[in-house]
């Protein structure tokens, strides 16, 4: 069992963690946003990158088949 200060300290933790996650979500749609307008300019076709939310879902449905 976690004492109090224990506690409190895991809950900040994860309230951090939660703040960088989405952070770097914002930081991805920038740069997804920025690879779509440069490859528009230069003409050509990007490969389609699979939504990172998609991937979890999929190793999670995995996850809980086995």
């Amino acid at each position: 069992m976690l004492t109090d200060l224990e506690q409190r300290a895991v809950v900040q933790h994860i309230k951090n963690l939660a703040v960088v996650e989405k952070k770097l979500s914002t930081l991805s749609a920038s740069l997804t946003a920025e690879i779509d307008m440069i490859a528009e300019l230069l003409n050509i076709e990007r490969e389609f990158a699979p939504d990172p939310s998609e991937l979890d879902r999929q190793v999670n449905h995995r996850l809980i088949s086995k």
